[in-house]
């Protein structure tokens, strides 16, 4: 299914490419990755990877420009579905909204920055380039669900390399989306991606001093994202 952007096919060979030329370097904590010895080293592999993580943070404020076409999102897609799935049963369906048309009426569908105010949400200038909707069986089992958290995780960290933020969206009018998208019957929408090239500068930090975990903007408007240490996540060790 594919809002404003033709017939769907599939990713050529040259979408890793087309991916990393999309859009401009990001703002937020750029990946960059060290050459040759992540093939030799595999401490220096995962400290790359660790990077990468540790860049690819919720965005709620886009560049609107550039443009993602339709071959862009495909290509993130494709990188969802090549992940594994459990049982190799590759339950989800996708669906994109490309066109500015579609996105303009799609958007008011979403409640984005749901834990910001109205005025500190963002304006149509700042509103997502493109969106990947996670389509799934109804009913789907806890191995399914498992399949989405990989496929939309998949699909924020290959937006990262490319210079491209993503916001995972699980609060929305499923009703009105699925019925936008036109889900088969027998389906349902379960999370929406919304993409682009971001306008904000994502941090992570500790705690609160209060020993919260809630994000804050700061006075040069940092977006600060409070994060637990290691040794309060890690249980147990035997």
């Amino acid at each position: 299914m594919v809002h404003g952007g033709g017939p769907a096919r599939q990713p050529g060979r040259a979408g890793a490419a087309r991916l990393r030329r999309a859009v401009r370097p990001a703002r937020v904590s750029p990946f960059r990755p060290r050459g040759t010895k992540s093939e030799t080293n595999p401490r220096s592999f995962l400290m790359t990877f660790a990077e990468l993580v540790a860049a690819s943070r919720t965005c709620r404020y886009f560049r609107n420009t550039p443009h993602l076409t339709e071959g862009i999102l495909s290509d993130l897609v494709n990188m969802a579905h090549l992940s594994p799935s459990a049982r190799n049963l590759q339950p989800l369906r996708y669906a994109l909204v490309v066109s500015p048309e579609a996105r303009k009426e799609f958007f008011p569908l979403l409640n984005m920055a749901g834990g910001r105010s109205a005025e500190e949400r963002a304006d149509e200038s700042r509103h997502p380039a493109g969106y990947i909707v996670l389509v799934a069986p109804r009913g789907l089992n806890d191995f399914g669900v498992m399949d989405i958290g990989i496929a939309a995780q998949t699909i924020n960290l290959g937006a990262r390399t490319a210079g491209l933020a993503c916001c995972m969206i699980g609060a929305y009018n499923r009703p009105a989306a699925d019925a936008f998208l036109g889900v088969p019957e027998g389906m349902e929408s379960r999370l929406v991606l919304a993409l682009g090239a971001p306008d904000e500068d994502c941090r992570l930090t500790g705690p609160n001093a209060d020993g919260s975990l809630s994000y804050y903007n700061d006075e040069a408007g940092v977006h600060w994202v409070p994060k637990l240490p290691l040794t309060d996540v890690i249980m147990l060790v035997r």
